[in-house]
């Protein structure tokens, strides 16, 4: 008897069937945000099937929508903690050492810092659509909800509005 029979007992022999639908679901929901981030791109003038690509997406959104430094310290960041962690798992830093608690303080401060970045960027998304700061936060905390609002919605991309504030053309 697995984990999934011993916590839904009903379920006993039908391990395989719950994890195909489970499995069709995630599939169906991944090609729709598929769909809405090839929209999005379609909409800032860019080709859609750009936005299929990891890392690379993320640039040109940036790009179009923020600013590309964001991407770099985004990246920057995730080497930080990467690096704590490596040295987390091979034991190099010792619990309850001055290394661990300082270890701990930048692994904090790069996760935080990560969520301002991420806020800034989709910042820049909300506003390059014409929205205000309460899509930003939905943007934050529901993605995968306003990203198909953005994708298959009315808005309609207005250029880069970081970059247009930067350079003094928005108040």
């Amino acid at each position: 008897m697995n984990w999934i029979e011993k916590i839904f007992p009903e379920l006993a022999g039908q391990t395989w069937q719950v994890v195909a639908i489970c499995l069709s679901v995630a599939v169906f929901v991944y090609l729709l945000l598929a769909a809405a981030e090839w929209k999005i791109f379609v909409k800032m003038g860019v080709k859609g099937w750009k936005a299929l690509i990891p890392v690379y997406s993320t640039y040109l959104l940036l790009k179009k929508c923020s600013t590309t430094k964001i991407l770099w310290q985004i990246i920057l960041s995730m080497i930080v903690s990467g690096v704590i962690d490596l040295l987390y798992y091979m034991k190099w830093v010792e619990q309850d050492t001055w290394q661990f608690y300082c270890a701990s303080v930048a692994q904090l401060a790069a996760s935080i810092w990560m969520i301002v970045l991420y806020v800034k960027m989709y910042g820049g998304v909300s506003r390059s659509f014409g929205h205000r700061g309460g899509f930003t936060v939905g943007l934050f905390f529901l993605p995968f909800i306003f990203e198909l609002i953005l994708g298959f919605g009315s808005s309609n991309y207005i250029g880069n509005a970081t970059q247009a504030k930067q350079d003094g053309k928005v108040a």
